[in-house]
């Protein structure tokens, strides 16, 4: 830790017995996550792996981090997870949040398989709105199933939000390889790829149609390809059928809505105010929906008649 470093700290710090941390809990592409004990609870810790980069990037990349997570303490909504703090590790600081035993979105949908998948979507859709429409609005930068958490009351809270200018994932800047699974790459908005573009907001309600569509089938789009087939479908504008879904909880309204927010085109997106406004007005009682059901019915039907049309 160099004493530049050392003089001014910005975000809270706490000790964590580190030696105890052992092998992480989770991974993801560029961090390592590990479950420690603080006083008489558990936390979240994760140490991002920043590769080889300078001394000066590293203290560049700390300083940033440290003021980053400062501000992002102030935030207060119930769809975000808060920051608790930050770690001090080798070369780097690790943040820690409160551990959420119930897992992702994914985990706890396998788990719970009646859960009301609507008001999920919709808490996440509330977390993205607040910021949204901060000022200056806060783009999440990497909205997928991974980073959506569930609290012990079943509410679905985001976390690594406002972190996209701080350690940028590197699959905005890189093009998946063939063999690999398609992941978390299906979640970049084809802007992103195609040419060298920071995240937006937009791109957020694009991740965001991928992530509803996961919720409520089950599975990634385009699970049969490898990442470079499944992306370079996307690029193209192809998209998963309705077909796929069999729940009757996925109306049309709903399937409409994910076409919106996976769009091609940016701008034909709708804001996160407009995802969360149309989501409170679904009905929770989706037996109750006739006329989603039948329209949903007839655009399956369409689907299907369009796969014999010859390319």
């Amino acid at each position: 830790m160099s004493s530049e470093q050392e003089l001014s700290p910005v975000a809270p710090r706490l000790k964590l017995d580190l030696g105890t941390r052992g092998r992480p809990i989770r991974y993801t592409g560029i961090s390592d996550i590990y479950k420690l004990q603080h006083g008489t609870a558990f936390v979240a810790l994760k140490r991002w792996r920043y590769g080889d980069i300078s001394v000066k990037e590293s203290t560049a990349t700390y300083r940033l981090l440290d003021e980053t997570i400062a501000a992002l303490l102030k935030f207060d909504h119930p769809s975000l997870l808060p920051y608790l703090g930050v770690c001090e590790l080798e070369w780097s600081l690790g943040i820690v949040t409160a551990w959420m035993e119930q897992g992702t979105i994914s985990d706890y949908l396998e788990h719970n398989a009646d859960a009301d998948r609507r008001t999920l979507l919709l808490q996440v859709a509330q977390g993205l709105e607040f910021l949204h429409t901060r000022t200056p609005e806060i783009v999440h930068g990497d909205v997928h199933t991974g980073n959506v958490l569930i609290t012990t009351e079943g509410r679905a809270v985001l976390t690594d939000f406002g972190l996209n200018n701080v350690v940028p994932d590197a699959s905005y800047n890189s093009y998946p390889s063939m063999g690999h699974p398609p992941g978390r790459f299906l979640y970049t908005a084809p802007e992103l790829l195609q040419v060298a573009r920071q995240v937006t907001t937009r791109s957020d309600v694009y991740a965001f149609g991928i992530l509803a569509w996961e919720v409520y089938s089950g599975k990634p789009a385009f699970r049969e390809l490898n990442a470079m087939e499944a992306v370079s479908a996307f690029i193209q504008g192809k998209r998963p059928s309705r077909a796929e879904i069999e729940r009757s909880d996925f109306t049309f309204d709903i399937w409409r809505l994910v076409n919106e927010c996976w769009a091609q085109v940016p701008t034909d997106r709708p804001t996160m105010v407009s995802v969360r406004q149309r989501l409170e007005g679904v009905p929770e009682d989706f037996g109750v929906s006739i006329w989603s059901r039948m329209v949903g019915a007839l655009q399956m039907v369409w689907e299907y008649m369009a796969s014999f049309v010859p390319h």
